[in-house]
């Protein structure tokens, strides 16, 4: 009986298409001029100004053996869907760890489709990426309210753990 509800539990949560957590690939590895771009996305939405919005690039140049030119530079935009005039647009900045990786933040204010674009020009020459994407609010909370949601559930184990304790020692015959 247990078997089938954790079974019933894990295939009704394969259905959930929420992106809350870590980046999600919106394009990748696809050849575009000189070079081979992978665009991954964490769309989240805030109220407060938040610039959670975050975008990678990470782009490779399709000819074997050949290194990503240092001056390479990748700009990433950002609007929503049903307003194209209204674009947001960074440059974005190189991982420390990695050259081929870029990355940019930006704030969306509200829940919807976002349309996102890399630009990419450098001496291998210019490239464009163009995709859509979902954003929505973080829903996870913060650390602090799980620590509060968490607290019923410890105070009761608590107290279950110190009536087992009480029992065994009635047991043994020590009051």
């Amino acid at each position: 009986m247990l078997g089938l509800a954790v079974t019933i539990a894990i295939r009704s949560s394969a259905v959930l298409e929420a992106h809350n957590g870590p980046p999600f690939p919106v394009v990748t590895d696809r050849a575009v001029g000189n070079y081979i771009v992978s665009l991954w996305a964490d769309p989240d939405a805030s109220d407060e100004g938040d610039a959670d919005g975050r975008f990678w690039v990470v782009v490779s140049p399709a000819a074997k053996g050949v290194s990503l030119p240092a001056d390479t530079v990748v700009r990433i935009s950002v609007w929503p869907a049903e307003r194209p005039d209204s674009i947001h647009t960074e440059t974005a900045a190189a991982d420390g760890q990695e050259i081929s990786r870029r990355t940019a933040a930006f704030v969306i204010s509200r829940e919807g489709k976002y349309g996102v674009k890399a630009t990419i020009a450098g001496p291998l020459g210019p490239a464009d990426v163009e995709a859509v994407v979902d954003a929505q609010y973080d829903a996870r909370p913060r650390p602090l309210l799980i620590a509060v949601f968490a607290l019923p559930f410890v105070l009761i184990g608590f107290v279950w753990l110190k009536l087992l304790l009480r029992r065994r020692a009635h047991r043994m015959g020590t009051p």
